[in-house]
């Protein structure tokens, strides 16, 4: 970006598909550029979903061009604040954390909580998603998103679980190793022994998630909606479930 910024019309827009970096923290050459997130999720033909995400000196001219960029090759979206980037993630990430807990805590084995999270969750598990990222992008990811958490103490055992790994050479797919070996040969077996309660552990931690972070980010329910079933894979976001089946 610093030597675009040497080259480009002073109008040109910049903007960043990381899924981890502020778009603030990209600026050259004082705040007088204008960039942006535009978060493409991975993989990109197949995830019709993009997160805006604005700089304090983003101006309301760029985010409406932005979003018309967009809507022009027909990619639905969702615009947030940089306190409330990388929102869909985030979400993720507290579910992340506590699948990572249980198997820690003896109930399950990464394998098995794979196995659980595709049979009534999502379209991957955790830790096939974190070894097809890579260990190394997905360390600094968390760094960056807890970076300003006040309660960053319960990602602590997860980042260190990252960090071990890592120093290993144990990067993921691309290393082989992970927190799978690969080619998978593995069996997962039989689920864990109280599958059912972790099943209901995990899907309590994602509505949270889920509502903490929308709320937070004050995203209108529907986009949030057809955000996290994109994002997800799923047919009912969680917003929704809770409509059809209200808690007694």
């Amino acid at each position: 970006f610093a030597m675009l910024d040497k080259t480009v019309k002073p109008s040109a827009i910049f903007a960043s598909s990381s899924s981890s970096i502020n778009p603030s923290a990209l600026i050259p050459g004082g705040e007088s550029r204008q960039v942006a997130g535009l978060h493409f999720f991975y993989p990109v033909p197949l995830k019709n979903i993009v997160e805006i995400t604005l700089a304090p000196s983003t101006s309301a001219e760029t985010r409406l061009e932005l979003e018309s960029f967009l809507d022009s090759i027909k990619r639905r979206y969702i615009t947030l604040e940089e306190p409330d980037s990388f929102i869909l993630n985030k979400i993720f990430l507290d579910f992340q954390v506590e699948a990572f807990q249980v198997v820690h805590d003896g109930e399950s084995t990464f394998l098995q909580m794979d196995q659980l999270v595709k049979k009534y969750f999502f379209a991957f598990g955790v830790f096939d998603f974190c070894d097809s990222v890579g260990l190394d992008t997905m360390k600094s990811a968390v760094v960056n998103y807890t970076a300003h958490y006040p309660d960053r103490k319960k990602y602590d055992l997860f980042l260190a679980s990252l960090g071990s790994l890592v120093s290993a050479g144990k990067l993921g797919f691309k290393t082989h190793e992970g927190f799978h070996k690969y080619p998978l040969t593995e069996q997962p077996g039989d689920e864990p022994e109280h599958a059912a309660e972790i099943e209901d552990h995990l899907r309590q931690t994602w509505i949270c998630a889920c509502k903490k972070f929308t709320q937070s980010a004050s995203v209108p329910v529907d986009q949030m909606n057809s955000a996290l079933e994109e994002y997800f894979g799923i047919e009912l976001s969680p917003f929704e479930k809770l409509l059809l089946n209200p808690p007694d």
